[in-house]
């Protein structure tokens, strides 16, 4: 097992340590790792069962932490953001509804023109946010190369018109998990907005957050990625809105940094954002958040976890954000597991427990 380390923003150190070291012995006298990042190395690299993957962390004196296991760094260290694209989506949302540009409780036709004989039981913004648009589910198209769903694969037409006909109402309780949910919020946010999906997230997410290198993969020119080949790229690039975007794990750990301290959404918004609603499971918008004990921790820990997952690759965004800490986390393998916090036990909860709540060494 390789473990790859780096320390700073800007690609400051970079180091190969072989697995059962530790940072301390592996680097230079002046280049120890603070605590958090100690911790989180030991829980990645003791962990059962991670054939690959990386993590990212901030040290308590402010720079950013790498940990990678087994992962190439052939394409700039990019991976696939999964569904934390949602995540980032609804942050945009949220942004436009600031300006008055977006209402949550809005039917779509007041932003995107669709065909007068389909404009019944048509879903609102907070709606898709929270899966209930009884749209049409990509996943369920025949499977296509390498059986991935062929709608990913560019096998039914435009994206936009296939989600937004063939529907069912909207749901008024519970939800159903769909990407075209997102699809069609990417073109809300456009039409809403005036500005592509990239524009909106260069000007509204990456300058404030001080993002490098994190872009929309398109059907068009597919963005390569780590341990993916051309079908897995092109796969990605066919989730659009939902789940499309691809770069690396250091800039999804500042982006939950700059959410959490304010830098792109005003206090009253993200209170809004992270609402989560127990009869939903604790969805919010475009994630989740509850509260879960945590071992080292004293009394229950509220956590806001967006998932993801696209074939091989299971994405995890965690952010304590009365803790201030943040944990971005990119598994890599048919078997990868994160479990489930609630539980008390999984990889999930270990990573987070031994991170975050265990004494320092």
């Amino acid at each position: 097992m390789t473990v790859r380390l780096r320390r700073g923003l800007l690609g400051g150190l970079a180091l190969l340590a072989a697995a059962g070291t530790t940072p301390a012995q592996s680097a230079p006298a002046e280049s120890i790792y603070p605590a958090p990042s100690d911790r989180l190395y030991r829980a990645m690299t003791q962990a059962e069962g991670i054939a690959a993957g990386e993590a990212a962390t901030f040290a308590d004196t402010g720079p950013l932490v790498q940990i990678a296991i087994d992962v190439t760094n052939d394409h700039g260290g990019t991976l696939p953001w999964a569904s934390v694209t949602k995540q980032v989506l609804a942050t945009m949302a949220m942004q436009l509804v600031e300006e008055g540009r977006l209402s949550l409780d809005a039917r779509i036709t007041d932003y995107i023109r669709i065909p007068r004989q389909r404009r019944v039981g048509l879903p609102t913004v907070r709606q898709l946010l929270r899966h209930q648009g009884g749209l049409r589910n990509p996943d369920e198209t025949p499977p296509g190369e390498g059986g991935i769903p062929s709608f990913y694969l560019g096998g039914s037409g435009d994206p936009l018109a296939w989600c937004l006909t063939g529907r069912s109402a909207p749901q008024t309780e519970g939800f159903r998990y769909n990407n075209c949910d997102y699809i069609v919020l990417g073109a809300v946010l456009e039409a809403a907005s005036g500005a592509s999906l990239q524009a909106l997230f260069d000007e509204r997410i990456a300058g404030p957050a001080g993002l490098e290198a994190t872009r929309f993969s398109q059907p068009s020119a597919p963005l390569p990625f780590e341990l993916g080949d051309e079908t897995e790229w092109r796969r990605v690039a066919g989730y659009g809105a939902s789940a499309s975007l691809v770069g690396p794990l250091s800039d999804m750990a500042l982006f939950s940094r700059a959410l959490a301290e304010g830098r792109l959404l005003s206090s009253h918004s993200l209170e809004t954002l992270w609402a989560g609603d127990e009869s939903l499971g604790y969805m919010a918008l475009g994630q989740w958040v509850f509260s879960a004990d945590l071992a080292g921790c004293q009394g229950p820990v509220r956590i806001v976890e967006r998932r993801g997952e696209i074939g091989d690759y299971k994405v995890r965004n965690f952010i304590l954000p009365d803790r201030g800490r943040y944990l971005s986390v990119v598994l890599v393998g048919p078997d990868q597991d994160f479990g489930e916090i609630w539980t008390g036990s999984g990889l999930a909860y270990d990573l987070l427990s031994k991170t975050f709540c265990e004494k320092p060494r």
